[in-house]
């Protein structure tokens, strides 16, 4: 799925994995994560959240395995 930029105050970016159900998350700080079991439907739900910060908050984190990815140098949406 293509990356999606997102206007919020903690989500810079999301690009979703369906085969591998992950989810990288580029957070406004720069930092990358990586989410992993993240089903797509939950996913689609954070794309249609009014907030996806607090979405994010409430519904993925903590609550999924996740692997720390880096720092992103480039926050335009064509980069991690």
């Amino acid at each position: 799925m293509p990356r999606v930029a997102h206007q919020s105050s903690v989500l810079a970016a999301t690009d979703y994995f369906p085969n591998l159900q992950t989810l990288d998350v580029v957070f406004t700080s720069g930092d990358v994560y990586r989410y992993l079991k993240v089903p797509l439907s939950l996913y689609r739900d954070l794309l249609e959240a009014d907030s996806t910060g607090t979405f994010f908050n409430a519904h993925i984190r903590n609550q999924f395995p996740f692997q720390y990815i880096g720092r992103s140098n480039a926050l335009s949406t064509d980069a991690v």
